[in-house]
């Protein structure tokens, strides 16, 4: 590269093409597209109401409560199973059929399987 001066009396520089590039302008920053931000204000916007939570949050604390109890425990693999978690069965198919984010899905998931496990020890439930 060699470094030249020009008669208007701006520097420049001389690349190997024989190109000469104007150093003395500032490179004006990059702005973000308009339509990238919109997008995320339309997303945000998509939210549900509260009572719709709410009815979905007691239907999957019901499902998670409902097992089927053996009057005999049956042992599988060396282990003994004296309930079946029907509900927590079925609740999981509906929150996979009915959430769409999958966020959401994560947190319903989490909550049918705690109420699943705390509710085992119960001595309620459907008895075959």
């Amino acid at each position: 590269m060699l470094s030249i001066s020009t008669g208007s009396g701006r520097l420049g520089v001389m690349t190997q093409k024989t190109k000469m590039v104007n150093v003395s302008q500032k490179s004006v920053p990059r702005r973000k597209p308009r339509h990238r931000t919109r997008r995320r204000a339309i997303k945000e916007r998509l939210l549900e109401t509260d009572s719709s939570y709410l009815l979905k949050l007691v239907i999957v604390l019901i499902l998670g409560t409902i097992w089927v109890r053996l009057a005999t425990p049956v042992s599988w693999g060396g282990l003994p199973f004296g309930a079946i978690p029907v509900g927590l069965i079925i609740g999981l198919i509906g929150v996979k059929l009915v959430e769409k984010q999958q966020v959401n899905r994560k947190i319903w998931y989490v909550v049918l399987i705690v109420v699943a496990l705390v509710t085992y020890g119960a001595d309620k439930g459907i008895v075959i």
